[in-house]
């Protein structure tokens, strides 16, 4: 009995702990670790998100709403996308925005920035990725199909106040409900919903206004680059710029390769069209009896026209004495 009792207790621990563990196995938090940061936020879409708000305040809601999901970005690895904030500051004609990830307390990451300058009465947009996360010269310059509600407040009133986003670590707006970030590719089949084809989206490399990187000073903050330097764009790209080089590399080997063959090939081909042109020319045609006497006596001709120089008398003159040497013997 005892020993009856001792297994039921073992089976019953035993049942005990899987169930613990298949517990565990579903309530754990699952988020996909993506180091390929620039592909969790597409820049066309925050273009295209900035041509249709009214102002900076709902440019904020549009990217953090829960109901577009433009963000993937989970900088901070708490298995939630990371919630953007939006700061401003202006220096005459150039309004320069600046998109924030909260990270932690007192801890930002600048994602990108949003350049609007106006210059004789035209305004160009440039949204500029952060070179820690998109690489250098990383420009999209956005063409609207249309004037864009937003242009009108930034000149409106000589009394403008830059937009200063209130929000920060865990104290979020009421309509903001975190969520899960999903794959890459999921990601990418997404957002193409919410990118407006009227537009066209350029990239350049150079910049509008000049003095825009004076600005970004102010407000800029790198807390994520700098606790984590070795997954810059450069390192993270480092490894497929090899694979580029070495493609390259066998590419050109394999293009000389195929002209010298070609090259081979031609050689040949030439050097066999000649000898069968000149056996053509041999071979096809008969000459006549007439041109066959013709050239007999133009080469009797030839031969007496040549005078003879005095190393020819000589040499003659030796061959007679020799072959008269010869008779006698």
């Amino acid at each position: 009995m005892k020993k009856i009792n001792i297994l039921t207790l073992l089976l019953l621990t035993t049942l005990l702990f899987s169930s613990t563990q298949l517990l565990a196995r579903s309530s754990a938090v699952v988020y996909s670790q993506n180091y390929q940061i620039d592909q969790d936020l597409d820049l066309n879409a925050v273009a295209s998100i900035f041509g249709d708000s009214r102002d900076l305040h709902d440019f904020e809601r549009r990217l953090n709403d829960p109901f577009y999901q433009i963000s993937n970005l989970d900088l901070n690895h708490d298995g939630y996308v990371d919630y953007l904030r939006v700061i401003e500051t202006v220096d005459g004609n150039l309004h320069f925005i600046v998109i924030q990830a909260a990270i932690g307390k007192r801890h930002y990451q600048d994602i990108a920035t949003i350049e609007v300058y106006k210059n004789y009465n035209q305004t160009y947009v440039q949204v500029v990725g952060n070179t820690y996360i998109y690489g250098p010269n990383y420009i999209i310059e956005p063409i609207y199909s249309y004037i864009p509600k937003i242009f009108r407040i930034f000149w409106k009133s000589r009394y403008y106040r830059p937009y200063y986003s209130n929000y920060r670590w865990r104290h979020h707006p009421s309509y903001y409900r975190p969520w899960r970030p999903v794959s890459v590719p999921h990601y990418h089949r997404h957002i193409r919903k919410h990118i407006s084809h009227r537009n066209k989206y350029r990239h350049t490399k150079h910049r509008r206004a000049k003095y825009s990187r004076k600005m970004h000073h102010r407000v800029k903050r790198n807390d994520y680059a700098k606790k984590y330097p070795n997954r810059s764009h450069k390192r993270r790209t480092s490894h497929k710029k090899n694979i580029k080089r070495i493609d390259k590399k066998k590419k050109y080997r394999q293009k000389d390769n195929a002209r010298k063959n070609r090259n081979k090939y031609i050689h040949r081909s030439n050097s066999q069209a000649s000898r069968s042109v000149i056996k053509k020319r041999t071979h096809s045609r008969q000459r006549s009896g007439s041109e066959v006497k013709k050239r007999t006596q133009y080469r009797k001709n030839s031969k007496k026209n040549i005078k003879p120089t005095n190393r020819h008398t000589k040499r003659q003159k030796i061959q007679q004495r020799s072959l008269s040497r010869e008779r006698r013997q």
